[in-house]
Formats: structure tokens, C-alpha cells, sequence
């Protein structure tokens, strides 16, 4: 059966009769006009059913969507945090590698310079000794000088002179 268009109910011409239009064209006519629109009643709750869950639909993916945003927005900033994080460490390992580098070179110029005093101790130790040595040495020689003429050697025997 061919569908019910508006233009054709307005073009309708129902024959008359005697007591007016014909009943059976009219009912004819009624009957057709009615599954029509029982006809697009029926598309029509389809059709809003069907627009109902394709809203719902697109509704759960508006939800996913936010999710996902949210996900997406929380990896970012965790990854920022992370990298943050990471330079702050790296920044913090470096001044302490530094600090430590400072502390090393302090101690070891310490170290240095007590060596150096210790090399000027035992260099004036040293020259001191060495001058000691030295004057025991002269006096020594002096007192050997003084002494050698006053003894005599002879063979086999000794004698002492006298020195006036």
C-alpha cells in the first residue's frame, strides 16, 4: 500500500450522495489516514527511542571523554612532577658532589700546608743539627788542636809535655 502524503488528503474528493458524502469512501479514507499515523506513531517512537540511545551513548562517551582528559591531564602533570622532581635531585646531588669537592680540596690544602710545615721544621731541625754537629765538631778540633802539642808520641810509649 502506498503511503498517505498531505497533499493527497488535501485533493481527496469524496463523492456525494444523497444525504451527503458516500460512507464508504469516507471510512475508506478514515481507515487509511489512520495507519498512516499509527504508522508514523510508530517511526516516531522509534525514532525516539533510537535518538534516546544514541544520547546515552554519546553521553557515556562525553564520560570517557572527561575521564580520559582527566587521565591524560594527571599523567602530565605526575610526569612534570617526576621530572621536577628529578631535576631538584640532580640540582641536589651536584651541591653535595660540590660541597664535597670543597671539603676534599680544603682538607687536602691543609694537609698540604702541614706537609710544607713539617718539610720547614725539619729543614730548621735539620740546619740546627747540622750547625750543632758542626760546633761540637770545631770544638773538638779545637780542643784536639790545644791538645796535640802537648802530647808526644814515641814509639811504644807516650809522654806528656808540659807547655809554657
Amino acid at each position: 500500500m502506498e503511503r498517505i502524503r498531505p497533499v493527497d488528503i488535501e485533493r481527496v474528493t469524496i463523492p456525494t450522495k444523497f444525504r451527503g458524502l458516500d460512507k464508504v469512501a469516507v471510512k475508506d479514507l478514515i481507515g487509511r489516514c489512520s495507519k498512516e499515523i499509527e504508522q508514523l506513531l510508530g517511526e516516531l517512537k522509534e525514532s525516539r527511542e533510537e535518538s534516546e540511545r544514541l544520547r546515552a551513548e554519546v553521553e557515556g562517551f562525553r564520560a570517557q571523554e572527561s575521564t580520559l582528559k582527566e587521565a591524560l591531564l594527571l599523567a602530565q602533570r605526575t610526569a612534570d612532577e617526576t621530572k621536577a622532581n628529578a631535576h631538584r635531585e640532580a640540582d641536589l646531588i651536584i651541591e653535595e658532589a660540590r660541597r664535597k669537592a670543597t671539603d676534599l680540596q680544603r682538607e687536602l690544602e691543609t694537609k698540604l700546608n702541614d706537609v710544607r710545615w713539617d718539610l720547614e721544621r725539619a729543614r730548621l731541625e735539620k740546619q740546627t743539627f747540622i750547625a750543632g754537629f758542626r760546633a761540637m765538631l770545631e770544638d773538638h778540633m779545637r780542643n784536639l788542636n790545644e791538645a796535640e802539642p802537648r802530647l808526644a808520641v814515641v814509639e811504644g810509649t807516650s809522654s806528656i809535655e808540659t807547655g809554657s
